[in-house]
């Protein structure tokens, strides 16, 4: 492993991750430089997977400040704790990115924020036309948002596993928050 790490000349990572943690705590800009770029091909990869390219630089500078706050504060051990540590906040981040995008989707078609039945089904149709949904899909939005169904009912009645109800569900909150993304002007907000 160590030899894939040192392939990249222009990257120095010290070897002693505890010594590097160390400097991470303490504020020293060198130690900051290094953790960043040994952690910045993990974290822009997962950031990637799980949110697509869109701003995936600004995310992955924004995951890396919230990172060094928790470490600076929490100041890990030893090497397992650290790495515990930074996939709980690269987790955290990404879970908080796609909260922000189910909100603005919640928002849209809440009976809450004054939108009849007929206005909720109206927004499920623009999201219909503008991600491309399937029969299925479009079901589980209507089921979930508009009649209020809890997920257990969901999935006794169409019929889904629970897994495969919270995988569609993320799928589709990503696949919404592109195409606002790509068209601000599709009509889903």
């Amino acid at each position: 492993m160590s030899h894939l790490r040192n392939s990249t000349p222009d990257i120095q990572v010290p070897s002693d991750l505890a010594f590097l943690l160390s400097q991470v705590t303490a504020g020293q800009e060198q130690g900051t430089k290094a953790f960043y770029e040994l952690l910045r091909p993990g974290i822009r990869f997962y950031i990637r997977f799980h949110l697509g390219p869109q701003q995936l630089d600004e995310r992955v500078a924004d995951t890396f400040l919230s990172l060094l706050r928790v470490v600076r504060r929490s100041k890990p051990k030893d090497h397992r704790e650290a790495m515990i540590l930074i996939r709980t906040v690269v987790r955290d981040r990404v879970t908080a990115y796609l909260a922000q995008c189910g909100q603005r989707f919640r928002y849209e078609i809440s009976s809450e924020s004054g939108c009849t039945r007929v206005a909720q089904e109206a927004a499920i149709s623009r999201i219909t036309e503008a991600v491309a949904l399937s029969a299925l899909e479009r079901d589980l939005l209507t089921r979930f948002y508009v009649k209020k169904q809890r997920p257990e009912q969901i999935c006794r009645e169409i019929p889904l596993a629970e897994t495969d109800f919270k995988r569609l569900k993320a799928q589709l909150k990503t696949r919404m928050r592109l195409a606002v993304e790509q068209n601000p002007d599709c009509g889903i907000l």
